[in-house]
């Protein structure tokens, strides 16, 4: 096998950007972090290829990668960029988000067509996730088959479970390869069974979904349970403890207080007054420092998620709509809690079983109800499904996905490289 290059990775999927440094009250997308650590760890080297067009940041790529390398503490020794996109050669692998490279979450969104014809003249093998693929569906979909992406990947195989993938990719005529979350070591079996209370709890956020997926599939929200939820709150009081929030941006994240401190004011001030490059950039990450010093957590957000987990026999979360799982179901899991999900496939590929490793429901207030009545009242049932799920879990993240991915690749460059003789 060739090299393994990570494609623009300084946007926000890996690590938290250049620009949430400066901005405390930004989040921070920790998913996919151990995609970046499997490499940078396991390897001498790490390799990166940057260019100016990721379409969520603005100026040069190579000033704005080291940036955000020095910010998380990347060892700039360990790290080797590849000149240009033509120095890669076919045994290659490219590993790539559609967000923040063909795609954008928001609008307005301009054509990447510069990444586009990078792309689509690459050598390399190119491997591209598809987190939040729904987004502007037909066009990014597009856009994608343009760039000749040789392989997709996400956490569920959606070219069989999700008709939505299908609508908008049917030109795509293999599997999508499967790679699950690995969650983080913090979500643990801390309390023991018998001391939880016998209820479920939800967490998570009610955001709109892509205006596209509303016109083409009538599809509302984001994740369609947690709106379930929230709308009956009152009634499933009995049986589910709910966390659940309407998205709000002005006060999703944690919001800085906006008394200054004398530090804050001098800092600033000092900042305005030099001219030199590394100066000011020295005296930015002080003022980053000041601001988080000053921050404060929103109260909705304001307790430690491990802690309420391990407060419960059950957790609920759905999917979602685009037919992917949520990460929190998995960290629901290795927290001792019995997982009520939706039945679409993606958890029985995974080896999950419905009723003895998790619980179906078909997304129904009813359903839900009556499947949280029944496990309740047996008890010893329920806590065999939770301990299932849970060494599920862990066994799922003891495995090296990311091992067989390469072994996959790596035979699938074989054969592509075959057939061009």
């Amino acid at each position: 096998m060739g090299r393994f290059v990570f494609y623009n990775p300084h946007g926000y999927w890996y690590k938290r950007t250049a620009y949430a440094h400066f901005h405390p009250q930004l989040p921070t997308y920790k998913k996919y972090q151990w995609i970046w650590d499997y490499f940078y760890k396991k390897d001498k080297y790490i390799y990166v290829y940057i260019n100016d067009y990721e379409t969520t940041l603005q100026g040069s790529g190579r000033k704005n990668f080291w940036k955000w390398a020095l910010l998380n503490g990347i060892n700039p020794l360990k790290v080797k960029l590849i000149p240009t996109i033509k120095d890669l050669n076919p045994t290659d692998i490219v590993f790539l988000f559609q967000l923040g490279n063909l795609n954008l979450q928001y609008d307005p969104f301009l054509p990447p067509v510069k990444n586009i014809e990078e792309l689509a003249s690459c050598r390399a093998y190119k491997v591209m996730h598809l987190t939040h693929y729904g987004y502007h569906g037909k066009i990014a979909a597009q856009y994608t088959k343009s760039a000749k992406i040789d392989l997709f990947i996400a956490e569920s195989n959606l070219a069989k479970h999700s008709k939505i993938f299908q609508y908008y990719y049917p030109w795509y005529a293999r599997d999508v390869f499967v790679l699950p979350f690995i969650i983080e070591n913090r979500f643990r079996y801390l309390q023991h069974y018998d001391k939880r209370k016998n209820k479920a709890v939800a967490t998570g956020q009610v955001l709109y979904a892509p205006n596209n997926l509303y016109e083409d599939f009538g599809i509302k929200y984001l994740h369609p349970m947690r709106k379930l939820i929230l709308d009956n709150d009152e009634k499933l009081s009995s049986i589910i403890d709910s966390h659940i929030i309407k998205y709000n941006p002005k006060s999703e994240y944690s919001s800085p207080n906006n008394k200054k401190t004398f530090f804050h004011l001098l800092v600033q001030k000092t900042l305005t007054s030099q001219k030199t490059y590394c100066i000011r950039f020295f005296f930015k990450m002080l003022l980053a420092y000041a601001k988080l010093l000053r921050t404060q957590k929103i109260k909705a957000y304001d307790y430690d998620i491990v802690a309420l987990l391990n407060q419960y026999k059950m957790v609920v979360h759905g999917k979602e709509c685009m037919d992917l799982p949520p990460i929190s179901a998995f960290e629901g899991m290795a927290c001792g809690c019995a997982l009520i999900s939706e039945q679409d496939g993606f958890y029985e590929d995974l080896g999950f079983e419905e009723g003895v490793s998790y619980i179906a429901t078909d997304g129904t207030l009813a359903d839900l109800k009556n499947k949280i009545e029944f496990f309740r009242n047996r008890p010893d049932l329920l806590e065999q499904i939770a301990e299932n799920g849970r060494k599920k879990t862990l066994e799922i993240n003891s495995c090296d996905y990311m091992a067989n991915l390469i072994t996959y690749c790596t035979h699938e460059i074989l054969k592509k490289n075959e057939n061009n003789f």
